[in-house]
C-alpha cells in the first residue's frame, strides 16, 4: 500500500491533504484484505473435495464479514460514509 501512495510520478491514490484518519483507516483495510481475505479466497479456490470446498467457503465468508463488520464500525466511529476502498 506505501508503494502506492509513494510513487515518483507525485500523484497518489489518496485525495490531495485527504483527512490522516481516512488514510489510516484506508491503509487498515487494505491491510486486512491482504491478511485475511486474499489468503482465504486462495486456499477456496485451491481447495479439493466437497467438504473441504464448504469449509473454504465458510472461511472465506466469515474473512468478508469481518471487513464488513469493520466498515461499518469505522463508519459510525468517523460519522460518515466517506471512507473506504
Amino acid at each position: 500500500m506505501n508503494s502506492l501512495t509513494e510513487g515518483t510520478s507525485g500523484r497518489t491514490l489518496f485525495a490531495p491533504g485527504a483527512d490522516p484518519y481516512a488514510r489510516a483507516v484506508m491503509r487498515l483495510q487494505a491491510d486486512h484484505v491482504s491478511r485475511t481475505l486474499v489468503p482465504a479466497l486462495y486456499r477456496l479456490l485451491q481447495v479439493q473435495g466437497p467438504d473441504a470446498q464448504v469449509a473454504g467457503a465458510q472461511e472465506f465468508s466469515d474473512a468478508l464479514a469481518s471487513l464488513l463488520e469493520r466498515r461499518e464500525r469505522e463508519i459510525v466511529t468517523k460519522g460518515g460514509p466517506g471512507l473506504g476502498l
